[in-house]
């Protein structure tokens, strides 16, 4: 059922368009998502005599990449990101990983909690959260995301996001929270906010991967990752690899 939600909740008008209509061309954009079922669906019902898939990176995390081929067609061109860094298309990144311990208690909970308590458990470290605040304080980056996957952190950490920028003399205002429990109107809110706000910091989930557009965005945090792959890390670093006038 969950699988068909995207295609039931589009207006009649849209449906008839799709399934009735002949295209000449269709342009998918973020075409690596073309192999889920819904999506397959709904690109099997359109007749259009070309198709043109665009992604920054066709990997995917079921390993299911190959069906691009017969969904959507072969590779025609690829840009190596070196070469589009080198062009100016993108934003060059430093990639930086900061490891914290645990303390012996916070070890001890964690060896006897099941998989769920675990994770939030490593998320909430304080003195992982005491390094990420810390971090926005020494970092001169004017706009900030922070990605938390696991959803029960993130009223703990959105508190503690508004309270240290508060707290800190000219601190980044805290704009809210984009996940996928968040009302449309409210996401758009959140991020027409971090495009106007010359000093900004909000806090992502997963929902945040994709179609997210804020050119200025400087620093990218990630203090909680429920499921790591290469084609979620190449979304979430091009979020900060927008090319923007000014950007450091």
């Amino acid at each position: 059922r969950s699988a068909d939600a995207p295609l039931a909740s589009l207006p009649y008008e849209v449906m008839l368009a799709l399934y009735v209509w002949k295209y000449e061309l269709l342009v998918l954009d973020e075409a690596h998502t073309v192999p889920a079922a819904s999506h397959r669906r709904l690109c099997g019902a359109l007749s259009a005599r070309m198709r043109i898939g665009l992604t920054a990176d066709e990997r995917r995390c079921d390993g299911n990449e190959k069906a691009l081929a017969s969904l959507v067609g072969p590779v025609r061109y690829h840009l190596p990101l070196p070469s589009a860094r080198a062009m100016g298309i993108i934003a060059r990144a430093a990639h930086r990983v900061v490891e914290v311990s645990a303390s012996p208690s916070l070890r001890e909970m964690y060896a006897l909690s099941p998989t769920e308590p675990r994770r939030l458990l490593a998320t909430l470290n304080p003195r992982k959260v005491h390094a990420l605040l810390s971090l926005l304080s020494s970092s001169s980056a004017g706009r900030v995301v922070v990605f938390c996957d696991k959803v029960r952190a993130l009223p703990f950490l959105s508190d503690a996001l508004r309270r240290a920028e508060e707290d800190r003399g000219g601190g980044r205002r805290f704009v809210g929270v984009l996940a996928g429990n968040v009302p449309r109107e409210e996401r758009r809110r959140v991020c027409d906010a971090m495009r106007s706000t010359p000093r900004a910091v909000a806090l992502f989930t997963a929902a945040g991967n994709a179609a997210v557009d804020v050119p200025a965005l400087e620093l990218l945090v990630e203090v909680s990752v429920v499921e790591q792959s290469a084609q979620q890390d190449t979304q979430r670093r091009g979020r900060a690899q927008r090319v923007a006038e000014g950007k450091q």
